[in-house]
C-alpha cells in the first residue's frame, strides 16, 4: 500500500465588517454587521526548512489581519465597488482567497479560505490549481 502524506495547518482571525446581499427574490437586504472569523488553511506535501513548516503561524495570522484590514469596519458592497454583485460570505472567502494570493509569495500552499458570519454559518472558497 502507499501513503501519500499531506501536511495542513490553520490560521483564524476576526474582523468586523458590514455588508448586504441579494435575497432569491431579487431584493438588496439592508446593510448589517458581522463579527466575521476568517479561516486560511495551507497544505503541503513537505515540511520546508528551516523549521520544518508548511507556513510560519506567526507570518501567515499578520498576512491575513492585513488582508482584512482594508475590510474592517467598512460596508463592504461599496468598499470593493461590487454593487453589481451580492458580497455573500461565498464571494467574502474568495475576495480573501485572491487578496491573500495576491501578498503571498509562497501562494501555491494556500488551501482554502473561510469565513463564518455567525456559529454555524460557514462560506468556505477553495483554490484550485491548473497544472
Amino acid at each position: 500500500m502507499i501513503y501519500v502524506a499531506m501536511y495542513e495547518v490553520s490560521v483564524s482571525w476576526k474582523f468586523s465588517a458590514a455588508h448586504a446581499i441579494v435575497l432569491p427574490d431579487g431584493q438588496r437586504e439592508k446593510p448589517h454587521k458581522h463579527r466575521w472569523t476568517a479561516t486560511a488553511t495551507f497544505r503541503s506535501d513537505r515540511l520546508n526548512p528551516p523549521g520544518e513548516l508548511v507556513v510560519d503561524f506567526v507570518w501567515a495570522l499578520k498576512l491575513g489581519k492585513s488582508v482584512t484590514r482594508d475590510l474592517s469596519e467598512q460596508y463592504n458592497d461599496k468598499a470593493i465597488r461590487c454593487s453589481a454583485v451580492s458580497l455573500s460570505a461565498e464571494r467574502l472567502a474568495e475576495l480573501i482567497a485572491k487578496k491573500l494570493i495576491e501578498r503571498m509569495g509562497q501562494g501555491e500552499r494556500l488551501f482554502s479560505v473561510s469565513v463564518t458570519e455567525s456559529p454555524g454559518c460557514r462560506a468556505t472558497y477553495y483554490i484550485s490549481r491548473a497544472d
